[in-house]
């Protein structure tokens, strides 16, 4: 038998050590059981991304601000993409500028301001709230039974208080409705002046500061049941008008926009009317093809 040289009988021992260590490994590793795995460190919570959603305010900011607020946590509660955060413009124009610059992200806006701005601004409508069982509303002339108004013709040299320009009930509808009637607005009146709000022409005409005004029906029906009806008088009520669309920027993903659809359309009579918006039943699908005669007006 041939001895082996020294340096291969080197290399055999060290051959044995790591099987042996090997061997050892692996029976101790048998004796405990599989190597459970590390658990993996949690994900980072993502925060909801916050939508600004605009409104005019109807009424006083304040008083807009208190009615809204409730649609508003009610859409919150349904949306997981995002979380709407209320912001009043100061005027229909101003609502839709800052939906062109896109300093908010989802707008209320007035009939005749989306009719006329559509072409401009890229937005997409989403839905038309339900007042009362009705998607559309309509714009009263009223006046107070001090003034011995009756007719239209009766407020030749006349004040006359109107919303905004771009108000379709506040002003663009009832002074369409004046001028078929010969009135021409403002020429044919001795004082004719825009104050902002709704509420705030109701306020003005029964404060005699004005002799007759332009609301939409809604306004106008809540002062008069408050006051029974004692002073007030409609000289004329417009054709109905589209209502008012809810739109979303083009910037927002077509996923987001989807979701907030459906939480609108989703939205139920009795959750909204047990807020402050008494007769809000809820919001149907709405087209762009629904505001061809606004958009007529709103060029006037």
């Amino acid at each position: 038998m041939v001895a082996p040289r020294p340096g291969q009988a080197v290399l055999a021992v060290a051959l044995a050590s790591a099987l042996l260590a090997a061997t050892l490994v692996l029976l101790a590793t048998a004796q405990r059981g599989p190597v459970e795995a590390s658990p993996a460190p949690p994900a980072p919570r993502m925060e909801r991304r916050v939508l600004r959603f605009g409104k005019t305010p109807v009424f006083s900011p304040r008083e807009t601000y208190r009615q809204y607020s409730h649609l508003i946590n009610l859409l919150n509660s349904r949306l997981e993409c995002c979380t709407l955060e209320l912001v009043l413009a100061p005027t229909y124009a101003d609502c839709v500028g800052m939906l062109e610059r896109q300093e908010i992200d989802l707008a209320w806006l007035a009939t005749a301001t989306y009719a006329e701005k559509r072409s401009v601004v890229p937005m997409e409508p989403l839905a038309v709230p339900v007042w009362s069982g009705l998607k559309e509303y309509t714009g009263i002339l009223f006046t107070v039974e001090a003034t011995g108004v009756k007719t239209l013709a009766d407020l030749e040299g006349r004040r006359i208080a109107f919303v905004d320009k771009e108000s379709s009930s506040g002003y663009i509808f009832p002074a369409d409705m004046l001028e078929k009637a010969g009135l021409r607005v403002p020429g044919s009146f001795s004082r004719v002046d825009f104050l902002g709000s709704h509420d705030a022409v109701i306020m003005a005409v029964l404060l005699g500061e004005y002799d007759a005004g332009a609301v939409f029906d809604k306004a106008y029906a809540t002062v008069a049941g408050r006051s029974n009806n004692a002073s007030l008088r409609v000289l004329a009520q417009t054709d109905p008008i589209p209502g008012e669309p809810i739109v979303a920027s083009r910037h927002l993903a077509p996923e987001v926009v989807a979701e907030v659809k459906q939480a609108l359309l989703s939205l139920t009579a009795p959750e909204l009317t047990a807020g402050p918006l008494k007769d809000l039943f809820g919001f149907e699908a709405v087209s762009d093809e629904q505001y061809d005669d606004a958009r007529l007006l709103g060029h006037r």
